[in-house]
């Protein structure tokens, strides 16, 4: 266990040092803001789960990074909309883990708002060792350990489900929490190029922190449009609905590993 431990820390520096490469020029002019200016969706929102492509141990014919760009437009409310990259590290990561990224870019002087989680499959049991990164206006605003889960559905079910138990979170002041937080993600394939899916997390006091759910079309190529519901934390297991309309772009990079 100490030496999954110790591989999950030296991937989580390895994927940090290529996330900032690829993001860098977009960040440059949000690097001065503090974490007192991080807007409400980002004070509340705790651990956000990948969608069902990064939780799966990529296949031998997958290659590399998988991409793809959504602007969020809300539908009511003086907001303005704003765009968010997906970044999924399946391929080319030491000590056979696979990861995922996100980060959202917020008009004005509010900012930007990601999280970098990174996960070691343990066999075939569904297990991983997981540890997720948050990034709220600056690289490192805290970091979670803990294990995630699959859970075995029948294929013919057309349904994902992950589950994730992180009982340590280290804050950037120093700090430390040791009560569990807790996240989920669960999609369905509806048919007629339509997935319905949602995911959502407890934080260590019981609070509500942060989901999502969403119904997207995608009917052949890249682009697929979404009505996504935003779960704000509004107290205790209570959230507050906000929807947006989502546009999304998905790009595929390939590139071929090195022979050993």
């Amino acid at each position: 266990m100490k030496q999954e431990l110790l591989a999950l820390g030296l991937g989580l520096a390895t994927a940090a040092s290529a996330q900032t490469t690829t993001l860098d020029t977009l960040i440059t002019t949000n690097t001065a803001l503090t974490a007192h200016n991080t807007p409400p969706i980002m004070q509340v929102t705790q651990g956000m789960p990948a969608p069902a492509d990064s939780q799966l141990v990529a296949n031998e014919e997958d290659s590399g990074l998988q991409d793809y760009i959504s602007f969020f437009r809300p539908m009511d409310g003086p907001q303005t909309g704003y765009f968010e990259t997906n970044i999924f590290l399946e391929k080319g990561l030491p000590f056979s883990m696979n990861g995922y990224t996100f980060m959202d870019f917020f008009r004005g002087n509010a900012g930007y708002y990601g999280e970098t989680t990174l996960e070691k499959p343990l066999g075939e049991s569904g297990l991983s060792l997981k540890t997720q990164t948050v990034h709220a206006n600056e690289f490192f605003t805290r970091q979670s350990f803990g294990l995630g889960y699959v859970v075995p559905l029948p294929e013919a079910a057309r349904t994902f489900l992950k589950v994730g138990v992180m009982p340590l979170t280290l804050n950037n002041d120093g700090s430390k929490t040791t009560q569990p937080l807790v996240d989920w993600y669960i999609s369905h394939e509806l048919g007629a190029g339509l997935t319905l899916s949602t995911f959502g997390d407890i934080e260590d006091n019981g609070q509500w922190g942060y989901g999502e759910a969403e119904l997207r079309g995608q009917w052949g190529g890249p682009v697929s449009v979404s009505i996504n519901a935003a779960l704000l934390n509004d107290g205790p297991r209570r959230p507050d609905i906000d929807v947006r309309v989502q546009l999304s772009y998905d790009i595929d990079f390939e590139f071929s590993q090195p022979d050993n």
